[in-house]
């Protein structure tokens, strides 16, 4: 009776959104910038519209009122999705967990200590994706295919050279993973085909992109965001790759959309942007938090979710809601308990690495101009050089290479500018060959205690 009851209160939520002329306009409003966690995902559950959120190391869920499960782990989570309020999976630092219903339980994936899981999603119950990458060296991505009853597998064939961040599908045999420097992997049903994306249009330094988020509404109609200085907003017809955004933005992060529904995107800055009948339309709030995603309950109505992405310590989360009508302030209890319900025996559950189909070349694919579409090409991509005994300081691109006691690292949050440094507890740990006034913070997409050294000039304290 519990479950129909939430049910019924979300779905009454839902419906007195829709109920007002529409000459009342939605608005995005602010629920709170001081939520224990960052909050870096949200997901509605198809079935009763509760919608569940990421916290930190916690999850909280909305079904008309707000509750915090216990925390099930004490590591980072970075995404959550739903095939059911029964079948819910949250992915992150070195874990992914899953829950029944009635509790949450930690699914064997195998990862190593510095890999964590950044986006998942699920063409049904038995088919569940989660995608993610190395944290320390922003090397390596991973997809892991599978679900709770059955275990995951690691499918070998899709493994990238740098991180996969999230995975978006049509249907079983049409999904789409995006990831940091400019690359895409496509599932058609029968094999993975990498490819990646650059813009001749810019210099060499900033020709590749990272992609942060991939949302639909229909194999034909696939929205892709991401950006290193600026917003990129990418449109796939079905038969190419377009821009389909405007230039000179924030870097977005979030993107999400749905049959009958406008594009949401979100970004740093407070960024709020919505791409209706008439064009691109900004709601942003000035002066914001710096939003990471979103996700839409129907009739317009959006959780947008963040923080304070780049905070060195103790960052608080935030939560945005754009209806017609606002929510009451946010109060939170603890989420009550269910009856135990059946639950898969983690235990005998086994990490296997599986190659999923014939490998497919790598093609590079040069988004020409803005208005133009995707040169599908292949290009030669030859070895990468030697690049043994790089000194502090000086940029490593992919692969290996910096002098002893040193570690490659992103510098910046996907910003693709790779720079040999080492650990650091304060900015007078780095000598004068990272600058006159030199950093020591968390690099790349980091919200942990480890710190480096970080050049002057760069942006990179925090995620």
């Amino acid at each position: 009776m519990r479950r129909t009851l939430r049910s019924l209160i979300a779905l009454a939520a839902i419906a007195g959104g829709c109920s007002h002329s529409s000459s009342t306009a939605p608005t995005a409003r602010l629920l709170s910038d001081q939520v224990e966690g960052l909050v870096l995902s949200a997901a509605v559950m198809p079935d009763t519209g509760e919608v569940f959120f990421t916290d930190g190391n916690r999850l909280m869920r909305w079904d008309g009122t707000w509750c915090h499960f216990a925390a099930p782990t004490d590591r980072i989570l970075r995404w959550v999705w739903g095939a059911s309020s029964r079948d819910v999976y949250a992915g992150g630092d070195r874990l992914l967990l899953h829950w029944d219903g009635s509790r949450w339980t930690e699914i064997p994936t195998c990862l190593d200590e510095s890999e964590a899981i950044w986006g998942v999603w699920g063409s049904g119950p038995d088919d569940v994706w989660a995608v993610g990458g190395d944290m320390r060296t922003n090397r390596s991505g991973f997809l892991l295919r599978g679900s709770a009853a059955k275990g995951f597998q690691r499918v070998v064939e899709a493994a990238a050279q740098s991180p996969l961040y999230k995975v978006w599908g049509c249907s079983a045999s049409d999904v789409w993973i995006v990831g940091s420097g400019g690359q895409m992997v496509h599932w058609d049903g029968h094999g993975y085909s990498r490819s990646v994306l650059s813009r001749p249009d810019l210099d060499p330094s900033q020709q590749i992109d990272t992609f942060f988020t991939v949302s639909g509404r229909a194999c034909n109609d696939v929205w892709v965001v991401g950006g290193n200085q600026n917003g990129l907003v990418l449109h796939f017809d079905g038969k190419q790759w377009s821009f389909a955004g405007e230039s000179g933005q924030p870097p977005y992060v979030g993107v999400w959309t749905a049959p009958g529904e406008d594009v949401f995107v979100v970004g740093w800055q407070g960024a709020i942007r919505r791409l209706g009948a008439s064009g691109w339309v900004h709601e942003d709030l000035p002066g914001g938090p710096d939003f990471h995603g979103v996700v839409g309950l129907g009739g317009g109505r959006v959780f947008a979710v963040g923080g304070q992405l780049f905070a060195l310590s103790n960052p608080s989360g935030a939560i945005a809601y754009r209806s017609v009508d606002p929510l009451p302030p946010m109060q939170l209890a603890n989420c009550p308990e269910l009856p135990d319900g059946e639950e898969a025996d983690a235990s005998a559950l086994v990490c296997q690495a599986v190659d999923a189909s014939e490998p497919r070349d790598m093609a590079v694919r040069d988004l020409a101009t803005r208005d133009g579409g995707v040169d599908m090409t292949p290009a030669d991509l030859s070895q990468p050089p030697d690049l043994s005994g790089i000194q502090a300081g000086q940029p490593c691109p992919e692969g290996t290479g910096c002098a002893g006691g040193l570690e490659c690292w992103e510098i910046g949050f996907g910003s693709g500018s790779f720079v040999c440094t080492h650990h650091c507890d304060a900015a007078k740990d780095c000598g004068p060959e990272f600058g006159a006034h030199p950093s020591c913070c968390p690099p790349g997409c980091q919200v942990a205690p480890y710190t480096t050294c970080i050049p002057e000039g760069h942006m990179g304290c925090g995620c």
